[in-house]
Protein backbone atom coordinates (compact mmCIF):
# COMPACT_ATOMS: atom_id res chain seq x y z
CA UNK A 1 0.00 0.00 0.00
CA UNK A 2 2.74 2.47 0.56
CA UNK A 3 4.44 1.43 -2.40
CA UNK A 4 1.23 2.39 -4.06
CA UNK A 5 0.88 5.68 -2.31
CA UNK A 6 4.60 6.85 -3.32
CA UNK A 7 3.33 6.13 -6.93
CA UNK A 8 0.31 8.30 -6.53
CA UNK A 9 -1.95 5.07 -7.73
CA UNK A 10 -5.29 4.30 -5.39
CA UNK A 11 -6.52 0.68 -4.92
CA UNK A 12 -8.64 -1.43 -2.48
CA UNK A 13 -7.35 -4.10 0.09
CA UNK A 14 -10.01 -6.96 0.14
CA UNK A 15 -9.45 -9.49 2.84
CA UNK A 16 -11.68 -12.93 3.00
CA UNK A 17 -11.72 -14.22 6.37
CA UNK A 18 -13.43 -17.78 6.59
CA UNK A 19 -16.23 -18.30 9.38
CA UNK A 20 -17.71 -21.37 10.61
CA UNK A 21 -21.05 -20.64 8.36
CA UNK A 22 -24.05 -19.65 11.39
CA UNK A 23 -24.87 -16.86 9.62
CA UNK A 24 -26.17 -19.09 6.59
CA UNK A 25 -26.94 -21.81 8.73
CA UNK A 26 -31.06 -21.15 7.66
CA UNK A 27 -30.03 -21.57 4.12
CA UNK A 28 -26.59 -23.72 2.92
CA UNK A 29 -27.26 -26.03 5.91
CA UNK A 30 -31.08 -26.84 5.07
CA UNK A 31 -31.68 -29.43 2.99
CA UNK A 32 -34.90 -28.24 2.30
CA UNK A 33 -34.03 -24.57 0.88
CA UNK A 34 -31.08 -26.23 -1.14
CA UNK A 35 -33.43 -28.39 -2.71
CA UNK A 36 -35.78 -25.40 -3.56
CA UNK A 37 -32.70 -23.35 -4.65
CA UNK A 38 -31.90 -25.70 -7.33
CA UNK A 39 -28.71 -26.60 -6.17
CA UNK A 40 -26.95 -30.09 -6.15
CA UNK A 41 -23.48 -30.07 -3.92
CA UNK A 42 -21.92 -32.65 -3.86
CA UNK A 43 -19.80 -34.53 -1.26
Amino acid sequence: MERMHREGRGGTILAIICGEGSRYRDKYYNPEWIAQAGLKPEP
